[in-house]
């Protein structure tokens, strides 16, 4: 058997590399015996595996070695597990070393050999575990969701102080107030609000106190979407499955105010609004015709974005809740239809983050050329905007999976008999309340109560 290509190969922990000449990897079976008299032998029972110790023989060489050889001293004395790349089996979480020896030999300059021992640290497992993980991750997954609005109107808030201060404020100010007021109008008379949420006049907002104005004004469009999620939600004569759906039907609707807005399809009435009359007394002698036919595209970018956020993460809000209260009667193939519609809102949000993200790029990259200094916070922002999004769709993803995996699995079974689907019920599980169940598995049942005998029903296995 051919060695390895290199006479040394490379290998690093907590990201600082150092090169090896041999590796050793230990570890043992912990067994307990159980022997009885006057039997040959004894029993074996299997305890699983005891902690593994991975050994490497290494070296750090050449001209530079002492930087190198610092560097490592103080990955291997910070205290805690960290991440081993092992030369040949590659990424090795929660290992710590417990073991250095060093030496130095005068016969070989720049010249230093390591042996290092590290150990795997398996984190603890809590002693009371619930029999489902349902409980804590719904409570982990609803805290993330109010971290993920307060961090998308924190990045609103830094992209408005960005806008703020650019050329041309006074009219690029006044299209984007246009569009946060045409937005709460809609809003209010989409869902039909006797009081729609108050806002001033652009004409009494300065640019310092635009970001702070215009996020207290969003944060009342949050609150108002939130309460006619609620009201959604707690239909009482509709199915968990209707309401969730009647809750994306408004999602939606709500996020394509911005876009009707940009494009005129969406004209406000006059005198609906104390708007108007801000607009005439800014503009003088100039006819106004519309809230509308003064706003451009890129003056709603950012908020059909913030709305996009809002609503998807208030939809996994509501899902989450769904789940909470109908976890022992939602169906598995409910469950991943809520999962599914979650995260493509998720996917959709992410992608418009992305777009505005790519165009501050090449903002940035236009200041460089011109020598002004370019503007990182917003992508800073963006880019950990971004990284939540993706970490709250992950731990919904997981909740959905552990509310799937509470129920017993799928099978597929042949009637046993010929009757109704309460006779059904009875022969899988020998109990007949569990027919509606049953009848939920298999919506393509025409004639429930004469079901022919061998006909193939989906059933729960117990």
């Amino acid at each position: 058997m051919a060695g390895w290509t290199m006479p040394v190969q490379r290998a690093s922990y907590r990201g600082v590399r150092f090169e090896v000449i041999s590796v050793d990897d230990r570890f043992e079976r912990a067994v307990v015996e159980h022997a009885y008299p006057f039997v040959n032998g004894a029993d074996l029972e299997d305890m699983g595996l005891e902690v593994q110790e991975v050994s490497f023989q290494a070296v750090l060489y050449g001209k530079g070695y002492y930087t190198d050889y610092k560097k490592l001293l103080d990955a291997l004395q910070k205290q805690g597990a960290d991440v081993l790349v092992h030369p040949v089996r590659g990424r090795m979480p929660n290992m710590i070393c417990t073991s250095v020896n060093l030496r130095h030999e005068a016969e070989y300059v720049n010249y230093v050999t390591l042996d290092l021992t590290f150990r795997e640290a398996t984190p603890s497992k809590p002693i009371f575990v619930f029999e489902s993980a349902l409980v804590s991750r719904i409570d982990a997954l609803l805290n993330q969701l109010d971290d993920l609005i307060d961090e998308a109107m924190g990045w609103w808030a830094s992209a408005m102080e960005a806008i703020a201060f650019v050329e041309n404020v006074k009219s690029r100010l006044l299209g984007v107030w246009g569009a946060i007021s045409g937005c709460l109008a809609q809003l209010s008379g989409l869902f039909a609000v006797n009081q729609a949420p108050s806002f001033s006049p652009v004409g009494g907002v300065s640019p310092t106190t635009f970001a702070s104005r215009s996020r207290a004004l969003l944060g009342q469009a949050s609150g108002l979407i939130r309460r006619e999620f609620r009201k959604m939600e707690n239909l009482s004569f509709a199915t968990e499955q209707a309401r969730f759906n009647e809750v994306l039907r408004l999602v939606k609707q709500i996020n394509q105010l911005p876009v009707d807005l940009a494009s005129g399809k969406s004209r406000l009435v006059r005198n609906s609004s104390r708007y108007a009359n801000a607009i005439r007394q800014q503009k003088g002698a100039e006819r106004w015709h519309s809230r509308a036919s003064l706003i451009q595209p890129q003056d709603t970018a950012e908020l059909a974005c913030l709305l996009q956020l809002c609503t998807s993460t208030l939809l996994a809000e509501v899902a989450t809740r769904i789940i909470e209260a109908k976890q022992d009667t939602l169906l598995p193939v409910e469950i991943d239809e809520m999962n599914r519609q979650v995260r493509l809102q998720f996917m959709e949000a992410l992608n418009t983050l992305r777009a505005l993200q790519q165009a501050k790029e090449q903002e940035n990259q236009a200041h460089a050329l011109n020598n002004t200094p370019p503007n990182l916070t917003s992508y800073t922002q963006s880019q950990q905007l971004a990284e939540h999004i993706r970490q709250v769709a992950g731990l919904f993803n997981q909740l959905a999976i552990a509310a799937i995996n509470r129920k017993p699995p799928l099978i597929v079974r042949e009637a046993p008999l010929e009757g109704a689907i309460h006779q059904i019920a009875h022969a899988f599980y020998g109990d007949f309340r569990r027919a509606p169940e049953l009848l939920a598995l298999n919506p393509h049942l025409i004639y429930p109560y004469h079901i022919e005998q061998g006909v193939l029903l989906n059933s729960y296995a117990k």
